[in-house]
């Protein structure tokens, strides 16, 4: 009897906006950014060493989980 190994999923290629998004997360439920301050695109987009659109997209995300905005 033979077993068949089944090829592993590739991994979601993960974008800039994924990216920023995850470690947008990490940062606000450690508590690296102060609560209460606004997460302003421009700020974010340095921290990160990203563009402002996948900035955007992050921040869009994180709202709708009513964590950032």
């Amino acid at each position: 009897m033979t077993t068949r190994i089944l090829p592993k999923r590739k991994a979601e290629k993960e974008t800039a906006a994924t990216t920023v998004y995850h470690a947008l997360k990490r940062d606000i439920v450690r508590g690296a950014l102060e609560p209460g301050h606004k997460l302003l695109i421009d700020q974010i987009a340095e921290r990160y060493a990203a563009g402002t659109n996948p900035v955007r997209e992050a921040l869009n995300r994180l709202s709708s989980e009513r964590l950032g905005g």
